[in-house]
């Protein structure tokens, strides 16, 4: 919405624009998915992404959920997650099974700054969904 007022020589333009973010991450890197200055549209875009929420199964809800939980922590660095901020996540899912978590984590590519192990968003991913649900990698999930 664009509003226009002038006053004297000056022209004061007003505009609102909305933004849609794919995840945390996008928008923390400000890389929106959809930017708009129709409200219409904007809702438009709510209301289907609220609809097509009802249509996932249980599964894909947990895995909606991880995603958002993996890639919206707070980590110090931008790479993935140092072991204190894994321990900190893991206290979301009590009754995983640590074993199966960590069996996910073996064999991973991983980088090392200032002394610090990290492990990639993605593997800290396939890792909680696998202690979650108790199981070992697929191998579409294994890197």
């Amino acid at each position: 919405m664009l509003k226009e007022t002038k006053i004297g020589g000056k022209i004061f333009l007003e505009q609102t624009t909305y933004y849609v973010y794919a995840s945390e991450s996008h928008r923390q890197n400000d890389v929106p998915s959809v930017t708009t200055s129709s409200k219409k549209e904007f809702n438009r875009i709510k209301q289907s992404q609220k609809k097509w929420l009802k249509t996932l199964t249980p599964k894909q809800q947990l895995y909606l959920e991880i995603y958002d939980k993996v890639y919206s922590f707070k980590t110090k660095y931008p790479q993935g997650f140092i072991n204190s901020e894994i321990n900190e996540l893991m206290k979301d899912y009590p009754d995983m099974d640590i074993e199966k978590f960590y069996d996910a984590l073996k064999g991973i590519t991983c980088m090392v700054i200032e002394g610090h192990t990290i492990i990639y968003h993605c593997d800290v991913e396939n890792a909680l969904r696998c202690g979650i649900e108790k199981r070992g990698l697929t191998l579409g999930e294994w890197d």
